[in-house]
């Protein structure tokens, strides 16, 4: 054997880069650990590192202690019920908490096929004291979810009873508990009520109702102000209304709000003030958010994601904002957005920034483009001069970026690694930009490695020289360039444009994927020429 690899970190180190979240994985992992001695601790380690059913510990406890029945439900697959044939004693227990136990760090429920009687559940409760984690001590990270999927075996019925006894497993050394539950379901609201008594150094709380909006209103505030949140830093809910924005501003220690449908209200409408900073902007606590970073909000409206963002202070910690649009873009709206990003966004710690739209509907464009100017984002955010990232994408509208907008990215934002303007939608609107301006940002940007933008690729000629305005001798690190529905004449020019300009560039340019369209549509064959850019 290498001389390296008789040393136990190192073998560490190497069973720790293995997968195990397939079946597959968990038995390459157990030949691992039974091919030598010295592979046997390291590779158990990572066996037991993330376990994904219920009854994961059944191979290391006495096997006359169960009694196993096969169950088919209806036109479900059959699956194991874990019932007792004699008292659970606590010398039953030793092995496994002594040698399995202390090396679960994880628990993410997976497609279950056992879980066990109600008798047994408690007898495991009364071998263990009732202490909550008794059977993952050390357990860091739980997702329990207990919801009917295509991929679980066990009747709803097993499925609310094996909810509560989340306390078997959430104790004290818990830091992140994501919880999926329908809190129509009385035994899984009751479960949730009391989680965070369960896990006093909480760090990550998720929370996933299956219920939907108005059931979540219900209880949500009342919930959110039982607990004292102290260590809480990471925060994931479903479904909030502007009622809970002041519980959420008191958290003191919350570094991360991540919201998947936010309910806000009317927000203030700029046109209509005097003076913001007078206005509303000196009626917010001070130490509104006192820790938030990262702010990751879905909605249906605009004008929600509006609303939530004044309710930070202008002094605020943020570095991370990112809006996703779940309905239909209104442009009515998108103007008081941006003054809402203009006031409340710290110039001195904001960092990155993504607008965008998943809608799963078919986006029309206007007719009359005219009528609908462009999103004019770079008047908003020119005092954000620390910016990094900036993604922007909506399906019916565009920001269109224009020839002096190249300059003024250059100028505003020099420190930008990531920017990627209009390109995860096709538009009938001519871009307004080409490859000169492509070439301005390659030199104007010095670490700049994401890049994707709608330009015309058309006019490019065999051999473009560095451009009199760059900033810089060298071009950007570009290593990954998304192009949409460019239009593109000669793909051998743009290889050598590449081999040139972008020489870090890895796989070419990247189109927007044309999928069941006829060959005659333009943007097929411009998807057909930039795949074969690397071809030259």
């Amino acid at each position: 054997m290498n001389r390296c690899l008789q040393a136990p970190e190192i073998l560490q180190l190497i069973c720790n880069q293995l997968p195990n979240d397939q079946k597959e994985d968990r038995q390459r992992l157990r030949a691992l650990a039974l091919s030598c001695r010295a592979l046997l601790e390291p590779a158990l380690d990572r066996l037991w590192y993330k376990v994904h059913s219920l009854a994961f510990f059944i191979p290391t406890l006495p096997a006359s202690m169960w009694k196993v029945e096969s169950v088919t439900p209806g036109s479900r697959p059959k699956y194991t019920l874990m019932g007792l044939n004699r008292a659970i004693l606590t010398a039953d227990l030793v092995r496994y908490l002594s040698y399995y136990a202390p090396r679960i760090q994880e628990i993410e429920l997976g497609g279950l096929t056992s879980t066990f009687t109600v008798e047994a559940w408690q007898g495991l409760q009364a071998a263990t004291s009732w202490k909550p984690g008794a059977m993952t001590p050390y357990v860091r990270t739980i997702r329990w979810d207990l919801s009917p999927r295509g991929d679980t075996s066990l009747s709803e019925k097993q499925l609310n009873r094996a909810f509560p006894y989340l306390s078997l497993f959430a104790g004290p050394t818990t830091k992140s508990l994501h919880l999926t539950f329908d809190s129509a379901v009385a035994i899984q609201m009751t479960s949730v009520q009391g989680a965070p008594n369960l896990c006093q150094a909480l760090e990550e709380f998720s929370l996933t109702n299956l219920a939907g909006y108005w059931s979540t209103k219900a209880f949500i505030g009342d919930y959110l102000q039982s607990f004292s949140w102290q260590t809480l830093k990471v925060l994931k809910v479903t479904d909030v209304g502007h009622e809970l924005y002041p519980s959420l501003s008191r958290l003191p220690n919350l570094t991360t709000l991540e919201i998947s449908n936010i309910h806000g209200t009317t927000p203030h409408h700029y046109d209509s003030l005097g003076n913001p900073e007078t206005d509303y902007i000196s009626a917010i606590p001070h130490d509104a958010f006192p820790s938030l970073e990262v702010l990751k909000l879905k909605s249906q409206e605009l004008y929600y994601l509006s609303n939530f963002l004044q309710q930070l202070p202008p002094n605020n910690r943020l570095h991370t904002l990112k809006f996703t649009l779940t309905f239909m873009y209104d442009e009515e709206h998108i103007d008081t957005l941006l003054e809402a990003l203009k006031h409340h966004c710290n110039p001195e710690t904001f960092r990155k920034l993504v607008l965008k739209e998943s809608t799963h509907l078919e986006a029309e464009e206007n007719e009359d483009l005219a009528t609908y100017p462009r999103i004019d984002i770079l008047s908003a955010l020119q005092n954000l001069t620390a910016l990094e990232v900036l993604s922007v994408s909506f399906a019916t509208e565009t920001v269109d970026l224009q020839p002096d907008d190249i300059t003024n990215i250059t100028k505003y934002w020099p420190n930008l690694v990531k920017l990627k303007i209009d390109v995860d939608y096709p538009s009938t609107r001519p871009p307004s930009i080409n490859h000169d301006e492509l070439l301005e940002l390659i030199y104007g940007c010095p670490n700049l490695k994401k890049l994707g933008l709608r330009f015309d690729a058309t006019q490019i000629s065999e051999e473009e020289e560095v451009p009199e305005c760059a900033l810089y001798d060298t071009p950007a690190p570009i290593e990954k360039l998304w192009v949409c529905d460019s239009p593109i004449i000669r793909p051998s020019n743009w290889a050598r444009f590449f081999e040139a300009h972008c020489p870090k560039l890895r796989k070419g340019a990247t189109p927007l994927e044309v999928n069941g369209l006829p060959n005659y549509v333009p943007m097929v064959m411009y998807e057909r020429r930039w795949n074969s850019v690397t071809d030259w």
